[in-house]
């Protein structure tokens, strides 16, 4: 599996109700969160020296 695209997701769904468009210096790209949990486990991430790269937005298609 290639990691290195997330999955375009609309604003509007069921997600939550917030959206975060914020620079990851990890990924080195904007990021869209659609939480304030999301927003949280970023920059817990982010802030984090031993992560080096995560991945944004995965489909494990539990959704469909």
């Amino acid at each position: 599996m290639n990691f290195d695209k997330p999955i375009d997701m609309a604003r509007a769904t069921h997600y939550g109700n917030n959206c975060y468009e914020v620079y990851s210096k990890k990924l080195k790209r904007i990021v869209r969160l659609f939480s304030s949990l999301e927003y949280t486990n970023f920059l817990t991430l982010e802030i984090n020296p031993s992560v080096i790269s995560f991945v944004s937005n995965l489909n494990l298609g539990f959704d469909q």
